[in-house]
């Protein structure tokens, strides 16, 4: 059992702060845990450390939200809506081409402007024929051309309906590599043909070129061992 000399030593009136305490101190060894002094394993003022910092951050951001959200509900502001605006409602105006009480065109209309227009041109039933417009103008078109429900040709548009780019199959059967078409024409601002890439093996890159004047072949280079890089340079003779 312990003496009263050692529970003196434990419980004893000591000198925290300046002043004497009134109640009891417990000494750790010979300092006093005064209130306000550091324990011995805390290494004094608090650290919060990185994760502590964060996680303050984190609980001051969820505060400040759960704030915004409820303010914008007494204001009767769907924050949802404002965030994720609703699609705008589409109109959809279906014409008879051919008179037998069936529809084969669907014209598109989003606030009352046209943006795309579908039609069926053989009046099967199916559409063959697809059409973006931008501003009144045909900006994009593909095609079924001989449908057998396989789109055979995309056209690309210029903001004044000339026709710029087109990608193309020579034949309704011939393959495509991953939806890339084998014959690609480039036209000029006036729609007239200025260039033709080929992919004659269907590997995925063009090994013939040729190039147009005024609409008329020039020139054509041939890459015979498929490298990438033409070997051959073949000029038109002038028909002048």
């Amino acid at each position: 059992m312990k003496s009263d000399n050692d529970k003196s030593s434990l419980f004893s009136t000591t000198q925290c702060g300046g002043s004497a305490s009134v109640l009891p101190q417990i000494t750790y060894g010979t300092a006093p845990l005064c209130s306000g002094n550091p324990s011995p394993t805390s290494g004094g003022r608090r650290k919060w450390g990185v994760a502590g910092s964060i996680k303050f951050i984190v609980i001051i951001v969820f505060v400040l939200l759960i704030g915004f959200f409820w303010v914008m509900k007494q204001k009767g502001v769907n924050i949802i809506t404002v965030i994720i605006p609703k699609p705008k409602p589409v109109e959809v105006i279906e014409e008879d081409l051919n008179g037998d009480g069936k529809a084969d065109a669907y014209h598109y209309y989003r606030e009352k402007v046209l943006f795309r227009i579908n039609r069926d041109r053989n009046f099967d039933g199916k559409l063959d024929e697809w059409i973006d417009v931008k501003n009144d103008k045909w900006s994009f078109r593909k095609a079924d051309e001989n449908y057998d429900r396989i789109v055979d040709v995309k056209d690309y548009f210029s903001s004044e309906q000339v026709l710029r780019k087109r990608e193309r199959s020579l034949t309704y059967d011939q393959p495509r590599r991953k939806n890339k078409f084998p014959y690609v024409e480039h036209y000029n601002a006036k729609g007239q043909l200025e260039q033709v890439k080929h992919d004659t093996n269907d590997d995925g890159k063009a090994d013939v070129w040729k190039v147009f004047k005024e609409e008329h072949l020039f020139e054509t280079k041939v890459d015979k061992d498929f490298d990438g890089k033409p070997d051959q340079t073949i000029t038109a003779k002038s028909t002048s």
